[in-house]
């Protein structure tokens, strides 16, 4: 499926991206020291990164989402074709089928 190929080409730009990124994590403690006289590296850390991760952040959320949605459009599909060649009696159909849409959380 070409949805599950852009997916993974999506997933790994990025990853490429989170591993290519930096951040000049010295001139933020010196200038926090020369303000307040003193470093708090943890609300610092947490603070930069985050800002400087956000993007990827979402970008992951994103793509998260279009999985599940993926997910559940293949199963539906898979169980109308199966529907369609009568494998299945249908009350077991309709248990299969409930049991993967519960699943599903969005």
């Amino acid at each position: 499926m070409e949805q599950v190929e852009a997916i993974k080409a999506e997933r790994e730009v990025t990853e490429s991206e989170l591993k290519s990124s930096t951040f000049d994590m010295k001139g933020v403690f010196l200038r926090a020291l020369a303000q307040d006289g003193r470093i708090g590296e943890p609300e610092i850390s947490m603070e930069t990164l985050g800002k400087g991760l956000q993007p990827l952040q979402q970008q992951v959320t994103q793509s998260i989402e279009r999985q599940q949605a993926l997910i559940l459009e293949i199963q539906v599909s898979y169980l109308l074709a199966l529907a369609r060649t009568k494998c299945v009696h249908s009350a077991r159909l309709y248990t299969i089928f409930r049991t993967n849409i519960c699943k599903m959380s969005f």
